[in-house]
């Protein structure tokens, strides 16, 4: 049934959030449990905001994902069953959805970075002769920045919580 389906899937993230080498362990029987992995990914995929803020770590479940897509790019490429092809490419379509999600914190991150090193070039480019209490000020405001709220905001890629990061 569905419900028990997305039951078991729940499990296997829990499993996968207490111990690493579930993961491998998920890659060795992939193929052969191909049917319960697809709900697994679909239930990551669909479900991605719980998920990925209990995972501890992400680079397990980025590995996993892209040694799946390969599986399943040899196994579309060899011809398999209509019904396992189907399959493959279900998967397929969950694993992309997944690896564009686990991509994109990284990309928020340089582009943040790159932002606030702009920003600077341009803050000494423009205003080269600054007066020395407006830089104290400005050492103050970011002094006084919620750190931790900065590092949820950007796990998160939340943009309401990272412009209140400052304001408060």
């Amino acid at each position: 049934t569905p419900e028990l389906s997305k039951e078991a899937a729940g499990i296997v993230i829990w499993s996968l959030n207490q111990n690493a080498e579930c993961y491998r362990i998920w890659e060795k029987a992939y193929l052969d449990n191909l049917e319960a992995s697809v709900a697994v990914l679909r239930r990551l995929s669909e479900d991605w905001k719980q998920h990925s803020a209990k995972l501890t770590t992400l680079d397990p479940l980025r590995e996993t994902v892209k040694n799946f897509r390969n599986k399943n790019e040899k196994a579309m490429s060899n011809g398999a069953d209509a019904v396992r092809q189907s399959l493959f490419q279900e998967a397929d379509k969950y694993c992309k959805h997944i690896s564009g999600k686990l991509s994109r914190g990284h990309g928020c991150l340089k582009a943040l970075a790159f932002l606030v090193v702009a920003f600077a070039v341009g803050a000494a480019v423009v205003t080269p002769n600054i007066d020395p209490s407006d830089w104290s000020k400005l050492s103050e405001a970011i002094g006084t920045a919620d750190w931790d709220k900065l590092s949820e905001a950007l796990s998160t890629a939340d943009w309401n919580k990272l412009s209140k990061v400052f304001s408060s």
